[in-house]
């Protein structure tokens, strides 16, 4: 199906709007979890000595540490369930195709909605199913959304990046809820609101996205002696030290053709499999099991700073409501910068992978434009764990909030470059979709340091965090090491045939035997 500019760039506004609105609310929970605590929700667990151990008299002091510790548990518990679901809904769309994933993550998306319109102080409970469901249902506006990357020869990864700034930056839509309520909007109204609103997708659903997938159109190979121009079905990239090959799967065997001075063969796709590793090697390979530790790890720093902000700013300012929803709103502000900041982490990669491109090796090639900006994510992660591990003021909350959010795009942005410098891009969505089920499983540890957190304290659960966050290090250093050796190999491996040459070229002269 062929598409015109027109409509290219409309479906592309369309879904960037889609996921602004609603591709990552759950990320919003510092308002959530405002408004709930506001209400009322579980404030049963409180008894009337209030063991908060502090007073103020500008504002009054809601909450307790039983409650603070049943809604982080909310959260905790949403995470992981939104990392499954991702990996679910991953499957559910390679399986059944865009239109049927869609429709599925629309009732998914309005039952979480309706849930979180009627959760009250009477049924608290309601806030577990229907914050998963917004989560659970918000991210496949993501997946189904990315593909339209493919229909700009240029800029395709820039949208894709520009989405998943959009699936963070969707978080003020929750900051929206606060205020409203802040100012006398019921709640309930605003989530009927917007599942009124979340209708808007079924435009991209039915109209603009296909039923099954958008593709690429087909490549195309010119024989550049007879000019003839032949079909081909696709290309498989495979790197050996003596010359680089480009099987294209036609069946026709045997010809060959020349392209930019590099031999290609023609081979049939048996050939292939030969060729590339089986995905349970790639599973257990040391690049992955490194990589899905780097996610895991900086995740849960992520998701334990949003789940422990609401009562370590209540901690910090003696119970002023006030200070805790201005602080609040401008973590939430910063947070728009996520749309910004994801494309530049992309176009970071792009600038590095132009700068390694003179390298011998493919290796390095490819895998160092990923490698510098994994350790950038390492590094954001430690700056943001040494900020919260030293006592916090008024002062310095705002550069670790802007913290925050460079790491978050760090993130989420670099694990999209290292998988598709290092393994086949046929298993990119089983790899990516178990490394986000890792991802939500250990994420269920913030609830372990929060209720550690309250047993001691903040700062000696960060102190923790910063230690285990610097161990996240050992990941870029060691793909760093063995793009190094791999360039050191290619660098000796053609000075050994350099002189090889020379001496055959430039034979030893024999000496007359002596008398």
């Amino acid at each position: 199906m062929r598409y015109s500019t027109t409509k290219k760039t409309i479906m592309a506004i369309w879904a960037v709007v889609e996921t602004l609105l609603f591709g990552g609310l759950i990320f919003g929970w510092g308002s959530v979890v405002f408004v709930l605590k506001d209400s009322g929700v579980y404030s049963h667990l409180c008894d009337s000595r209030r063991d908060i151990g502090f007073s103020t008299t500008a504002q009054e002091i809601k909450g307790c540490s039983e409650q603070d510790s049943r809604l982080s548990l909310v959260f905790a518990i949403d995470s992981a369930l939104y990392g499954l679901g991702c990996a679910v809904i991953g499957h559910i769309n390679y399986t059944f195709g865009t239109r049927i994933t869609r429709i599925i993550s629309s009732i998914i998306f309005m039952t979480g909605t309706l849930l979180m319109a009627f959760e009250s102080q009477s049924l608290p409970w309601l806030v577990f199913p229907g914050l998963a469901c917004l989560g659970i249902g918000g991210i496949p506006l993501f997946i189904t959304n990315a593909q339209i990357g493919k229909l700009f020869e240029r800029g395709g990864p820039t949208f894709v990046a520009l989405l998943s700034g959009a699936v963070s930056t969707s978080a003020v839509v929750e900051l929206v809820a606060k205020i409203a309520y802040e100012n006398g909007f019921a709640m309930k109204h605003f989530y009927l609101l917007l599942t009124g609103l979340y209708s808007m997708t079924f435009v991209s659903t039915f109209f603009f996205l296909p039923k099954d997938f958008i593709t690429k159109p087909t490549e195309t190979l010119f024989d550049k002696t007879s000019n003839k121009k032949e079909q081909i079905t696709g290309i498989s990239y495979i790197y050996s030290p003596e010359f680089e090959y480009y099987q294209i799967y036609n069946g026709n065997k045997g010809q060959r053709y020349t392209s930019n001075n590099k031999p290609l063969a023609i081979e049939y796709d048996v050939e292939i499999s030969k060729s590339l590793p089986s995905l349970k090697q790639c599973l257990v390979s040391q690049e992955y099991i490194l990589q899905v530790y780097w996610f895991s790890v900086l995740q849960l720093q992520y998701f334990y700073f949003l789940s422990s902000m609401n009562p370590w700013l209540s901690e910090l300012f003696h119970g002023d409501q006030k200070q805790v929803s201005y602080y609040t709103n401008a973590l939430l502000y910063l947070m728009m910068g996520n749309f910004i900041l994801s494309p530049i982490v992309g176009a970071l990669y792009d600038w590095f992978k132009h700068y390694f491109e003179g390298s011998l090796s493919k290796k390095r090639r490819e895998l160092m434009p990923a490698v510098i900006p994994l350790m950038c994510g390492s590094l954001a992660g430690v700056t943001l764990a040494i900020l919260v591990s030293i006592p916090s003021t008024s002062a310095t909350l705002i550069p670790t909030f802007s913290v925050l959010v460079v790491f978050r795009s760090f993130v989420y942005s670099s694990p999209t470059s290292v998988f598709s410098a290092i393994f086949p891009s046929q298993y990119f969505g089983s790899l990516f979709g178990i490394m986000i089920v890792s991802g939500g499983i250990l994420g269920l540890f913030q609830f372990a340091l929060f209720t550690w957190s309250e047993a001691t304290s903040f700062l000696r659960v960060n102190h923790f965090l910063l230690a285990v966050i610097s161990t996240t290090f050992i990941h870029p250093l060691l793909q760093w090491r063995s793009c190094r050796k791999a360039e050191q190999n290619v660098t000796n491996n053609n000075n050994k045939k350099e002189t090889t040459a020379n001496d055959c070229q430039h034979p030893p002269s024999l000496s007359a035997p002596s008398t």
